[in-house]
């Protein structure tokens, strides 16, 4: 039986997606690798690092994994800790939309910016990627006594002072709390309300929309995660019966995607992070596939209905305080893991046929 905790070449190859994702991904891999085996081990120390004020938490990736660390982050701060954040253009939103939830904010993938990062030093780095190497060998050679990571593999956990166990079935935001509870987190911390929504932005969304409506999300990198045309036929049918209307939601990706008709609104394309936010709070409930947006609508404290395919619901959401979790329990799911879709129905993907379930739900504000 294949180990679910790694992932091969064969694996990067097979896995659904688009090859320029895939290119990055094997890049990390073969590169990677090859730096990794020839870096010497870091010591791995077994006493807490001491007197630590001034931390780099370094978060590649999309906006799902960034939305679960700023929980994390506003106790560090309580805690009277500096934070930076070195993370990638398409995550860096999450962080600027919060005010005072980090002290500077460093892409990932800008060269000038990524460079002005190992002119820093800081008392302790913290690598959040859960399985690939670059991050990790960016940390490797950062200014610090204190890397902290995932390990996730022997690769990643050479490269530590401080290599922590990662659940791969476990709640995201408890793998997070266990990689910083070295910093002296102890409460049991919460998605919910950690997206902070600024008045401006719920006055607008309330002068932009002036009446009662359900968010649905077409939200999803990953085409697979996206609702299918009949599947937004009766979302709509099912949230007009309520009296209603449907407002859409999502990036530029997702632009033309939303069905025109009455009692219906697009908004695909046009609105920042915070306006989303803003959208979702002042909605009646919200609807999604699970992305990045979903965890956004949680962390607002939406009353959410979220749809899961492929995906590891288990990881990702949390149902409870107003929130459901919609999906078909066929025996391979979930065929996703560290960010891979790894079929084994042979593209019949039984996992997204929901559309009965979607007509018979009674979609309604729970919270």
């Amino acid at each position: 039986m294949k180990d679910r905790n790694t992932i091969s070449l064969a694996d990067i190859l097979r896995s659904f997606g688009g090859w320029r994702l895939k290119l990055v991904k094997l890049f990390d891999h073969l590169a990677g690798t090859a730096i990794a085996l020839i870096l010497p081990a870091r010591p791995h120390l077994e006493e807490n690092p001491n007197a630590v004020k001034r931390i780099l938490v370094i978060r590649p990736g999309g906006i799902g994994d960034a939305v679960f660390l700023l929980p994390i982050f506003r106790e560090l701060r309580a805690l009277g800790f500096s934070v930076d954040v070195l993370c990638e253009k398409r995550n860096k939103e999450v962080f600027q939309s919060q005010r005072g939830v980090c002290d500077e904010i460093f892409c990932y993938d800008n060269v000038n910016q990524f460079l002005k990062v190992f002119r820093k030093s800081y008392d302790a780095v913290i690598d959040t990627e859960q399985w690939h190497l670059f991050s990790a060998i960016a940390a490797y050679f950062i200014k610090t006594g204190a890397r902290i990571g995932f390990a996730t593999r022997p690769l990643r956990q050479k490269l530590f002072e401080f290599p922590v166990e990662y659940g791969l079935d476990t709640y995201e935001l408890e793998n997070f709390e266990t990689l910083f509870s070295i910093f002296g987190i102890q409460k049991k911390l919460t998605l919910r309300g950690s997206f902070e929504v600024f008045q401006e932005d719920l006055d607008w969304a309330g002068r932009e929309l002036p009446f009662s409506y359900a968010v649905v999300s077409l939200a999803g990198s990953v085409a697979l995660r996206r609702f299918t045309k009949e599947q937004l036929a009766c979302i709509a049918d099912q949230v007009h019966l309520k009296g209603l209307k449907v407002v859409f939601v999502g990036g530029k990706d997702v632009v033309g995607l939303a069905p025109q008709g009455a009692g219906l609104v697009d908004l695909t394309g046009q609105l920042s992070l915070a306006m989303t936010a803003a959208v979702i709070k002042n909605a009646c409930f919200f609807i999604g596939h699970d992305s990045g947006v979903l965890h956004i609508a949680c962390a607002t404290q939406a009353c959410v209905f979220a749809i899961f395919g492929p995906g590891n619901d288990r990881k990702w959401f949390l149902p409870g305080n107003g929130s459901k979790l919609l999906l078909n329990p066929v025996y391979c799911r979930p065929c996703t893991r560290f960010g891979y879709i790894l079929p084994t129905c042979q593209g019949q993907f039984s996992c997204l046929n929901i559309k009965d379930k979607l007509r018979r739900q009674s979609f309604e504000q729970t919270s």
